[in-house]
Parts: structure tokens; sequence; C-alpha cells
């Protein structure tokens, strides 16, 4: 039961997906646009070594955006960012729960559609990361049973710039689509490179309903000389996950629509924190 708890884990580079990754690039002037607000509820920290420890009691709650707008019919522009962050810890020794507030991490790019063959897509996307959230150390993270030994440190924000280069290409039909992506990120200040993928599809059904089903990871490609920070956050260096999302969406009028989500962990996991992930979204295209 244990090991499958553990398998509902943080995944924190996922987000809710309808268009996010996609390789196709909208006319000029149309877009896309979502707001969402995302929560975890964090057990069974697994550190660097990949071993799990059980620690004190954690949540997250992160209200987040994304959005991209065509500025040509091959050019489009995409933002994403953590709105506002909020992390509360438990004090295992001395009782109470510490709250932290931060802003997010905010990603600006360009999607660049290279090949459009019919139903058949391929782009490339450039962007850049700002680190607008502190980086420093903020709460010691203990050990859930007595005597409740520090083991590492919650941080709110890497405090590093990173560069994202990604490669989408996708099929869509009349009711489907399938889409992938393979990406490569850059991080300064000696942090670790790191190799990105996903794999998504997704279907509409009627009475404006929708459903996908992604999987998505992260693993350390290039080993930085940074230091690597133990952090149930995620927020620190030497980060790997696998990951899978799943989504419902519908379609309240045209070109509005409301989804929730759910997020969980399938393996490859250092430096990251079990506990599932829900999310709730309203959506804009235009």
């Amino acid at each position: 039961m244990r090991r499958a708890l553990l398998l509902l884990t943080l995944a924190a580079a996922l987000a809710p997906g309808r268009a996010e990754a996609s390789p196709w690039t909208p006319e000029r002037g149309h877009g896309y646009a979502k707001l969402w607000l995302k929560g975890l509820w964090g057990f069974g920290y697994v550190d660097g070594d990949r071993e799990r420890i059980d620690y004190a009691n954690y949540g997250e709650l992160f209200l987040a955006t994304y959005g991209h707008v065509g500025l040509t019919d091959r050019l489009t522009l995409v933002w994403q960012s953590d709105l506002f962050r909020l992390f509360a810890l438990e004090d295992r020794a001395a009782g109470p729960t510490r709250v932290h507030v931060a802003p997010g991490d905010p990603t600006l790019g360009l999607r660049v559609g290279a090949v459009k063959a019919g139903r058949f897509a391929l782009s490339v996307e450039a962007g850049v990361q700002a680190p607008l959230a502190p980086s420093g150390p903020v709460q010691e993270v203990q050990t859930r049973q007595p005597p409740h030994a520090s083991f590492g440190q919650l941080v709110r924000g890497p405090g590093v710039v990173s560069l994202p280069l990604r490669v989408h290409a996708g099929w869509g039909g009349d009711r489907g689509y399938a889409a992938g992506m393979v990406g490569w990120e850059t991080r300064l200040g000696g942090f670790d490179d790191r190799a990105a993928f996903s794999l998504e599809a997704g279907m509409t059904f009627r009475g404006g309903w929708s459903g996908r089903v992604r999987v998505s990871g992260v693993v350390v490609a290039v080993e930085g000389t940074a230091e690597r920070i133990e952090s149930p956050s995620g927020q620190g260096n030497g980060v790997s996950y696998l990951g899978f999302a799943a989504e419902g969406e519908h379609e309240l009028r045209p070109g509005w629509f409301l989804g929730g989500v759910l997020e969980g962990g399938l393996g490859l996991l250092r430096r990251q924190t079990g506990g599932p992930v829900l999310s709730l979204a309203v959506a804009r295209a235009f």
C-alpha cells in the first residue's frame, strides 16, 4: 500500500496541458490562455540516493498561468509562470506549521512553426526563465519520527536563469491528437543541465467534453558544480522525475473551458516528494 501511495509523486514541471505543449502555431492574433490552482499534499520524500524518508507534514498551493498568441502564422509568443507559490511545512520538533509565500519564476519564449504537412506539425521553441523567487533556505525539513532529525532545507525557487529549448511534433485528427516533445534545459549558476521529454494524447467527446493523458519527465543530463539541496519543493538542484497527468475539460461556452487535472509519479525520482497533485483550471481560446 505504501509503495502504491508513493507512486502518486510530485511532478513539478508538469502543468495542465490543453494546447500547452502544442506543435501547432496559431494564426496571427489568435491564441490561448489558462489560469489554474494546483494543490499538493506531500509525503514520502525521495532523496538524492533514491531513499524514501518519512518527513513532517507538508503541502503546496500554487496559482499559475500559461498562454500563447500568434505573432505571425508561424511565430508564436509563449509565456508560463506560477503567479504565487505557498509552501506549508510542519516544524516537527517545535510543533507549529510554518507558511512561506513566494512569486514564481516566469518563462517567456518563442515557438517557430518549422513543418506543417497535412495533419502533421513540427515546431521549435526557445525561451528564458527568470529567477524571481527567493532561493535561500527558509526552514529545516525534519523526519516524522523522533528525534525529528533534519535532513534538508525548504527552498522556494532555484535562483538561477534557465534556458529551455524544445522540439514539438504532433498529429491532429478530427476528434483526437497525439503529440510529443524533446528538449534541453541549460541552467546557469553551476546547476545541472537537464533533458526533458513528454508524450500526450487527447480526444474530444460529445457535449463539449474532452480529455487527455500525458507522460513527461526531466532527467539530469550534465552535472554542474552547484550544491544539491534536499528540498521537498523540487526547486533545488539535481531533481529528476517521470510523471503522468490525466485531464478532463468541458467547454462551458464557445472559447471558454473549465478543467481538472490529476498528476502523479511513475519513477526515476530524485529529490522529490510524494503526494497527489490536483488542479482546477479555467481557460480561454481566442
